[in-house]
């Protein structure tokens, strides 16, 4: 009797600090900041030469573009009204623009830390393959539809 009492306890406990710190809620809608060690490192073990930078002109115009996107139906895996936005903002059309649902590749306790990472090392390896050069820039933001669906909007384009 007297150990579940303390199971009791300990349960709740656990319970109401869960619930305080949020557990349970979904990732805030803005710019997710890339990892640019980790994307090198998986582009170096596949033995390529190819670098992924941040642009900050880049990082506002995807930021703006999943702003404008927070909210409304969720949108084509390729929104050509999105790219044509981050085009005008940087002055040069992105390679890829594509819209992802959050959970495509689920982030377990066990692993897949980095798989915005892992992704924009995918994509630069198909951009390197169909002879885009080897430098580019990335950005990625998450977003959330009307239907309360957490999105990603990953955008590449030539870096310098």
């Amino acid at each position: 009797m007297r150990h579940r009492r303390w199971l009791s306890l300990l349960l709740t406990a656990v319970l109401a600090v869960c619930l305080l710190s949020g557990c349970g809620l979904g990732a805030q809608s803005g710019l997710i900041h890339l990892n640019k060690d980790v994307i090198q490192d998986i582009l170096q073990k596949d033995g390529l030469n190819i670098t992924v930078t941040e642009q900050d002109a880049l990082n506002q115009a995807v930021e703006q573009a999943a702003q404008n996107l927070e909210g409304a139906q969720r949108p084509d895996p390729e929104p050509a009204a999105v790219r044509s936005q981050i085009a005008r903002e940087i002055g040069t059309p992105p390679l890829i623009c594509s819209v992802y649902d959050s959970s495509y590749w689920p982030n377990s306790p066990w692993g897949n830390p980095n798989r915005h990472e892992q992704t924009a090392a995918s994509f630069a390896q198909q951009l390197y393959q169909e002879g885009h050069g080897n430098a580019y820039a990335a950005a990625v933001a998450s977003f959330t539809t009307r239907d309360g669906e957490e999105m990603l909007l990953f955008v590449m384009t030539k870096g310098s």
